[in-house]
């Protein structure tokens, strides 16, 4: 199961890398959805026959018989239907969720280091209070938007 979460980061990785790239060239007047329609559709071929292959390649093991048969096709089978639902999952239900959480972008340089500031800010104290790691990545976030 756990390599089925996987996939699905992968994929949507790939698929959200693609539509925060989109949305950032996109034109002025140019819906969100479309964007992400379009930046979805780019990489959804290439998402598609990447799980193609590894299903695929579990086929011969569903012709297996006895003592392997019993051994390896329920690996083969959990492996396959995370594939498919992963899948599923990247290519529906992603995009919808990208569409709406990055559907809006800040154009003013000011409010975005503002933004940053108060997120580098907020690291900080989450670092003194104890929650070093967590505190360091948000403002190792911030710091990055605020240089970018």
């Amino acid at each position: 199961m756990k390599s089925g979460a996987k996939l699905t980061y992968k994929e949507a990785g790939v698929d959200i890398e693609a539509q925060d790239r989109a949305l950032d060239e996109a034109k002025e007047g140019e819906r969100t959805l479309e964007t992400v329609y379009r930046a979805t559709v780019e990489v959804g071929g290439a998402v598609l026959t990447a799980v193609a292959t590894t299903v695929v390649g579990f086929l011969p093991v569903f012709t297996m018989e006895a003592a392997e048969g019993k051994l390896f096709k329920p690996l083969a089978y959990t492996k396959t239907f995370a594939l498919i639902a992963s899948i599923i999952i990247a290519l529906t239900i992603l995009p919808s969720a990208a569409q709406v959480l990055m559907g809006f972008r800040v154009r003013a340089r000011l409010v975005r280091l503002v933004g940053a500031s108060v997120l580098l800010l907020a690291g900080v104290a989450i670092a003194v209070w104890g929650y070093l790691i967590a505190g360091g990545l948000i403002a190792a976030f911030a710091a990055f938007y605020l240089f970018r």
